[in-house]
């Protein structure tokens, strides 16, 4: 008993004892915005320890602290993180107020790795945040950012084009080229493809839209620069280990299809044709005797109406099926097309680890986005890796580290070109009688040995057949069965991209450190491509693709871009100023090399892929550059009471392609704002802010344009081979083109932060382009390569941020981005030049994008309709009279934009909807033209003012009415054969449509599980998210239906358009 007695005691002072050493500590966490109630998911911990718990659904909290614990921490992704001293209290009630956008706590980071606050900045820079930015998870950057930020058009790509991620262009466009493209810098390294990014890991993302706000990054920035900063391991006082899983499935199918018509079936003749049997003949075709059949060899579609009426099928001629000597019904198949292609998978994983201690913080990367593509056989992974440490090796001096791998196998043919053998074939030469499931099912079906003929729907009339040359009639005319095609070749390619870099930096004292870096970004990969001899033996004419004779190629490629760079930077305040600046150095080398062969006209062995098998001398590439330039550069900034700043920034580059005596340029800009909010004290104003810059940036040229002419080896040709292509004569003190930029803005902030507004506008001059100007022919040179055109532009750029409904159970915020191009227009080329085209496309008189003096930068141009008074003109048998030169318009759309929709339901349903648009612009669609002319279209159909079919006869009511003058100015009214209407339409303008659309390109409706309710999980979880999502829902308007104006192949049009895609999928989002 005494025993008993003793051990109850003792165990009731380890009790107290251990109830004296801790507490605990309850409340509650609210926000500080009206209405908007308690903080659910808020994370509480003690600083310095890894003790730490979450708020629940009704912002209350409980957690055990040591008794001496001083101080409590609480964070909110969207609040500011808090402080609290504990104090004695065991009882605390906190109001976290919100993170404000475009306020001090934010940053942007300029370029090499500078950060400032967005206070000082005279410039137009955008923040996005990694969260905003992969609201509705994507793969591509480019396509995330759509509408997001102003000033911005994208030029986008079909999904189906898996080694695509198409291209941003900022404040209109420029050059003498087909457009110029912005610079991507991932923490400090530029990288060369935006394909190789890992969205999971990006912290945030600030965009200079203009030499003002990209100087600093000098001649490489000219066009603007999106700078990616990724994630880091936070800063702790205590060693804590953070994982996140991100998991999704997506499932794609094509979305937006051309307009085809589904009343006539394929072929030039508009009857069919009678079989009769005759000796010679397979016996299998017996049964078909006295039978009908269209014109297969004709691709076009002015074939009979389809009505069901009984035909003898393209695939009833080949032996060894089912369907041999059988008849069908001839009918429409509406989704033949749709049906090619197969239903799209993408698996999107990412998982990442972070560590921080007091000294030293780390965070590991490992992603995949694998993808089975919509074209059939094709796919592509893509795997990367990241580790981003830093470690305090003293007080003072730290190491840091930044590794970046991507890995990327791409397999299949993305020709969206005339002619290939998917779009090539459906958009423009393909009937709409054809069975894609008959198709699919007898891919690979090919006539017995020896002559392994493949089976196509595009061969011969059966009267061609002979026994002694049975290709003639089975052999594809001009089209192979689509599937069996894709069967036949193979083209995989692998890329491997290592990025990053190494620092060291020294706090020299308070306010002083000095930073140096190695940064490396290198590319390799390979290519092959192989197309099946077999294909050769079952084609009999092959008028665009040498590939079709049986063909190999295989290339490899290596770049490599090196960069040390030196940053001093320095930081003090000096009563009511404050002085912050950078100087330092960036010493560039790149080396980039590449080899390809290829086979020429066929393979000699039939189906061995070497370059040793090539029938002729195989065609052999080689290239290899290398370029260098030394920079150095100073920043910097003063401010006066916190209110009133200046900037500048100042670049001088050394370019190694430059002439000698003239190899450096000089990259500067300038600005000033005033935040008169600080001064004005209304109620309702809680921040306004008026700013200014300018900015100019020359640019290099490119690596052995100089010195031209020298580099002429044509005394040393051997055959066709030379080593490059140099203008004839190069000016001794050429350069790139000088950019330069001057903008105002004013930025506001009202009603306690929920409505926000910047407004910019600009103005800018790209002068000194080079370009060839034809010389005298006594010179002994027929052109020069000199600094001589002009191009201006001006714009404005607006964003719009509105909180409207903050409830506790519901919160609706709004962030809208809009722009308008007032012009972009080509004041100068050169003297005696008036024009040039950049484009080519072979049909003569084709709209092709032309730069002219006096006009829109990348404006259309193409035979039009001849006018006379309003009226089109025609000849005397109804046909439009060409107008050689007429000018449709430019490429670049006027105004572009975007609105972002966010909701929140009961605290843990959101809803995003997010919509951009552009208005304006032109492009010229290939595929709709070659559709009319075929018959393909649903313009080749239909009725006409009668009421009467339009493919009906003249004389029987039908026929296009066509209304104009003659030459004269005699009114014309009369009808005309769809056939010969679109055989005789050399006028292009009802096949150059404008870019204007308006699209949903994001959906997503998510769900935050309230871990902290559930028993087993709050403990070991941070957050749970689920999200069901939709990439391009629906294309809201557009002015050519067939087609989506945001994913337009080229800049100046398309040939053969891929369809878009339109995807859903489900999204789970784990923090521990």
């Amino acid at each position: 008993m005494k025993k008993l007695t003793l051990l109850f005691f003792l165990f009731g002072i380890g009790m107290s004892t251990l109830l004296a050493q801790t507490i605990t500590i309850t409340g509650t966490v609210s926000s500080s915005v009206e209405n908007e109630g308690p903080v659910p998911g808020a994370s509480v911990q003690l600083k310095g320890a890894g003790t730490g718990t979450i708020t629940d659904v009704d912002g209350a909290f409980s957690i055990n602290v040591p008794q001496d614990a001083t101080t409590l921490v609480f964070s909110c992704v969207g609040m500011k993180q808090q402080e609290v001293e504990i104090e004695g209290r065991t009882v605390i009630y906190v109001v976290m107020e919100p993170e404000i956008i475009s306020l001090d706590e934010v940053t942007i980071t300029t370029g090499y790795e500078i950060k400032r606050a967005p206070r000082s900045s005279s410039a137009l820079t955008q923040v996005v945040s990694g969260d905003k930015l992969n609201e509705v998870r994507q793969t591509n950057i480019n396509s995330a950012l759509v509408g997001k930020v102003s000033g911005i058009q994208f030029r986008g790509q079909s999904a189906l084009a898996l080694d695509r991620t198409g291209s941003i262009n900022l404040r209109g466009d420029g050059g003498f080229s087909t457009g110029n493209s912005v610079l991507y810098v991932v923490d400090g390294t530029i990288i060369t493809n935006s394909g190789d990014l890992n969205l999971d890991d990006i912290e945030d993302i600030s965009v200079l839209s203009g030499p003002g706000a990209s100087a600093l990054l000098g001649s490489q920035a000219a066009n603007g620069a999106i700078i990616i900063t990724t994630k880091k391991a936070k800063l702790s006082g205590a060693s804590e280990m953070e994982i996140e899983i991100n998991s999704g499935l997506s499932s794609s199918s094509v979305y937006i299809l051309p307009e085809y018509q589904n009343d006539y079936a394929g072929g030039g003749l508009g009857s069919m044709i009678q079989y009769s049997w005759k000796t010679g003949d397979p016996i299998e075709w017996q049964s078909l005797d006295g039978k009908f059949y269209p014109d297969y060899e004709d691709d076009r579609n002015w074939g009979p109406k389809m009505e069901g009426q009984e035909y003898i099928p393209w695939y009833s001629w080949y032996p060894g099926t089912k369907y041999t000597g059988t008849t069908a019904s001839l009918i429409p198949q509406p989704d033949n097309v749709r049906n090619f292609y197969d239903r799209g998978w993408t698996y999107n994983n990412n998982i990442a680890f972070s560590k921080s201690g007091e000294d030293f913080r780390i965070r590991a990367v490992f992603g995949n986005v694998a993808v089975k593509g919509n074209i059939p056989g094709s796919s592509s992974n893509k795997t990367h890796f990241a580790i981003k440490t830093s470690y305090d090796l003293t007080k003072k001096l730290t190491i840091g580290t930044n590794i970046n791998f991507y890995t990327t196998l791409i397999n299949g043919e993305f020709n969206d070109k005339w002619a290939n053998q998917t779009t090539g074939s459906f958009n423009e030469f393909f009937h709409r009688d054809l069975d894609m499931n008959i198709l699919r099912e007898l891919r690979g079906l090919k006539t017995p040995e020896p002559e392994g003929i493949y089976a196509s729907w595009n061969h011969k009339a059966p009267t061609v057949y002979d026994s002694e040359n049975p290709e003639e009639f089975y052999a594809a005319t001009l089209w192979y069965n689509h599937f069996t095609f894709f069967d036949l070749i193979d083209l995989p390619s692998r890329s491997d991209r290592l990025f990053g870099d190494i620092s060291l930096n020294y706090k020299i004292i308070n306010g002083l450190s000095a930073k140096i870096t190695y940064r490396r970004q290198q590319v390799s990969g390979w290519r092959e491509e192989k197309y099946s001899s077999d294909l050769n033996k079952s084609l009999l004419y092959n008028f665009f693709y040498p590939e079709f004779k049986g063909y190999y190629l295989t290339g490899n490629f290596y770049s490599t871009r090196e960069n040390i760079e030196s940053l001093i930077t320095f930081s003090k305040k000096i009563d009511d100023f404050s002085i912050n600046a950078n100087a330092g150095s960036d010493f560039s080398n790149t080396i980039s090399k590449s080899t390809s062969a290829n086979t020429n006209n066929g393979l000699s062995i039939p189906n061995l892929f070497s370059i040793e098998n090539s029938v002729d001398q195989p065609e052999i590439r080689n290239s290899r550059a290398n370029e260098k330039y030394r920079a150095l550069f100073l920043r910097g900034d003063v401010g006066y009471k916190n209110f009133l700043f200046g900037e500048f920034s100042l670049r001088k580059d050394w370019y190694s392609t430059f002439p000698p005596s003239a190899n450096s340029i000089f990259s500067k800009s300038f600005g000033v704002s005033f935040i008169f909010s600080d001064l004005l004290h209304f109620s309702f104003l809680n921040h306004g802010k008026v700013r200014a810059s300018w900015g100019e940036i020359p640019t290099a040229i490119g690596a052995y344009v100089y010195p031209g002419g020298q580099y002429d080896v044509e005394l040393y040709r051997r055959y066709e081979n030379i080593m490059m292509s140099t203008p004839d004569l190069v000016d001794e003190d050429i350069h790139g083109a000088v950019k330069t930029q001057k903008e105002l803005g004013l930025d506001l902030l009202f009603f306690n932060y929920r409505v926000g507004l910047n407004a910019t506008w600009w103005d800018g001059t790209e002068k000194d382009i080079p370009y060839e100007v034809p010389v005298a022919g006594y010179s002994g040179f027929s052109s020069r390569y000199m600094n001589t055109g002009k191009i201006v532009k001006q714009g404005l750029d607006f964003t719009l941020h509105l909180k409207p409904i903050i409830r506790s159970n519901l919160n609706y915020e709004l962030n809208a981005a809009f722009s308008y191009l007032i012009r972009n227009d080509v004041v100068s080329i050169g003297e005696g030049i008036e024009s040039f085209f950049v484009s080519n496309y072979f049909l003569e008189g084709w709209p092709q994008m032309v730069h002219a003096v006096g006009r829109p930068w990348g404006e259309l141009r193409g035979n039009g309709i001849k006018m006379l008074e309003g009226k089109p003109v025609v000849d005397d048998d109804g046909y439009y009279v060409i107008d050689n030169d007429i000018y449709f318009g430019s490429v670049l759309p006027k105004m572009t934009g975007g609105v972002q929709n966010s909701i929140r339901i009961l605290k843990n349903f959101t809803v995003i909807a997010n919509i951009d648009f552009q208005i304006g612009g032109r492009y010229a669609s290939v595929s709709q033209n070659t559709a009319d002319w075929s018959g393909l279209s649903t313009r080749t159909t239909g009725l006409n003012n009668k009421g009467n079919p339009i493919r009906d006869p003249v004389a029987e009511g039908g026929g296009i009415h066509v209304i104009g003058v003659l030459e004269d100015g005699t009114a014309y009214d009369d009808y005309i054969e769809p056939f010969d209407y679109y055989d005789n339409l050399w006028v292009f303008d009802s096949y150059v449509y404008k870019l204007t659309y308006v699209k949903l390109r994001e959906l997503s409706i998510g769900y935050r599980i309230p871990v902290e309710h559930i028993r087993g999980l709050s403990n070991t979880m941070k957050a749970i998210n689920i999200s069901f999502f939709c990439i391009n829902p629906w294309l809201i308007y557009s002015e050519s239906k067939g087609f989506d104006p945001s994913e337009i192949t080229s800049v100046y049009g398309e040939e053969a358009q891929y369809p878009s895609t339109r995807s859903f999928g489900l999204n789970l989002k784990v923090n521990f």
